[in-house]
């Protein structure tokens, strides 16, 4: 009956992930599944029934009695057996966001994989579980699983898995807001994977180039990335890897001032997961969505994006995502003259940010309060929190953001009184952002050419 499982499992997971990126576990010489093996009748017709009621719909039906036979296989001291069956369920604890069945699970087949001694299979399982640390936020055991993964596969000269898990690493160094680390990374695994005659690895690295370039700010440098990985990921039929990119690029168009692209690409997007059955990464693309909406004073479609997509982290309990979205909220409610909402949207976020250790995002929502302490004349509190928040995009070097904090700061400080210590500010704003070539570069000019007075925020 377990053995049953294991092959309809596979079989599942093999209609998940058509065309889509291989993990280390899938890599044949890692996996050794007995596909193709004669099947006794219990086993044909438990494969028979996955194949037939469709993947994601008999995974879930059958999750709990999956994870019990995990439990129980490992129990029992078949190693083999739990590692396959564990192995076929990681992209389904992806796309449903089950953080608990996919850690408990990938422990029991780590723990078998060292039972074995098999080196391979139990970087398989660690290079997974780096994988669930960085979408779950948790930096420093996703750093650890990664690297040690990185240094094994270059001693194995398993140069694809080194290649590939450095770019995971970049990941979670951009995560952090860490982006020149992130880049090293990248131009690290860059060469390797094109070597290699890789063109889809090569391709979600180039991706991973453009999202570093989307949080420097660098727009254009970002699309020009961008639209050539969505083509390679269409030609191949990588339609998971094509959805994220389609999102990415709705981000980067709304700062182009390309928003009928942005919401036709984020459209797509949200269709795209609806049909995989990926709440969190839809949710992710209604959050871009909300934002396109924000930027065209759409407040009422933004705010039916932000609360779907809210809604959707709460259920996942992914706080870390809630709290982003809280930050796109505060956006709107300011918008709508709402400060008071916008500002507990703005302090809710900064608590989970902070709690979770996520500096980028917590600066964001200090600009955030700043901005509205401006409006609301606590100016005290506005160079407060638009100080703190430079603090830390200085020491991550996100020139972006920087400028755009800093220009708030000027804003507070000219409504303080000290126009020319604000028009210091402007300037030093201005020169970063028309070097980035970012859309905030033109109201920053228009305050400096007024005669001194107290300008509206400008975030």
């Amino acid at each position: 009956m377990l053995e049953g499982y294991s092959q309809a499992a596979r079989q599942a997971d093999t209609h998940l992930e058509v065309g889509s990126l291989p993990h280390v576990g899938q890599d044949p010489a890692i996996a050794c599944d007995p596909i193709g093996q004669p099947l006794t009748s219990m086993v044909t017709s438990t494969v028979d029934q996955a194949t037939r009621r469709g993947p994601v719909a008999w995974l879930t039906a059958e999750r709990p009695s999956l994870v019990a036979a995990i439990t129980q296989a490992h129990a029992a001291g078949w190693w083999d057996l739990t590692w396959r069956l564990t192995n076929a369920l990681v992209t389904f604890f992806d796309i449903q966001s089950l953080w608990d069945d996919w850690e408990q699970t990938h422990a029991l087949a780590l723990a078998a994989a060292r039972q074995q001694g098999d080196e391979r299979r139990e970087l398989a399982m660690r290079w997974n579980l780096g994988r669930l640390y960085r979408d779950q936020g948790r930096w420093a055991a996703a750093t650890a699983c990664f690297e040690q993964c990185s240094a094994a596969f270059s001693r194995l000269g398993e140069r694809r898995w080194e290649a590939a898990t450095l770019r995971y690493l970049a990941d979670v160094y951009r995560y952090q807001g860490r982006l020149s680390e992130a880049l090293a990374r990248l131009q690290r695994c860059l060469p390797m994977l094109h070597d290699l005659g890789d063109r889809q690895w090569e391709t979600t690295a180039l991706r991973s180039v453009a999202l570093v370039y989307r949080d420097q700010g660098r727009w254009t440098k970002a699309s020009a990335h961008l639209e050539p990985c969505l083509k390679v990921f269409l030609e191949v039929g990588d339609h998971r890897s094509a959805a994220y990119t389609r999102r990415i690029l709705g981000d980067v168009l709304i700062h182009q001032g390309r928003r009928h692209e942005a919401v036709r690409h984020l459209r797509q997007t949200i269709a795209d997961y609806q049909a995989m059955g990926d709440a969190r990464r839809r949710a992710g693309a209604l959050r871009s969505l909300g934002r396109v909406y924000a930027a065209s004073h759409r407040w009422t479609q933004a705010l039916r994006c932000l609360d779907e997509a809210l809604a959707a982290y709460r259920q996942l309990h992914d706080r870390r995502r809630e709290a982003t979205a809280l930050c796109l909220m505060a956006v709107v409610h300011k918008g709508r003259g709402q400060l008071d909402l916008a500002r507990a949207c703005c302090e809710h976020a900064l608590v989970a940010f902070h709690d979770l250790g996520s500096d980028p995002w917590e600066a964001v929502a200090l600009a955030g309060l700043a901005d509205i302490d401006l409006l609301q004349r606590r100016l005290p509190e506005a160079a407060t929190h638009a100080r703190d928040a430079l603090a830390i995009f200085r020491r991550l070097d996100n020139r972006y953001e920087e400028a755009k904090a800093t220009v708030v700061l000027a804003d507070t400080l000219a409504a303080h009184g000290e126009v020319e210590t604000a028009r210091r500010h402007w300037r030093q704003a201005l020169v970063t952002l028309r070097d980035l070539d970012a859309p905030e570069a033109e109201p920053v000019a228009r305050r400096l050419a007024d005669e001194p007075r107290v300008p509206p925020s400008g975030r």
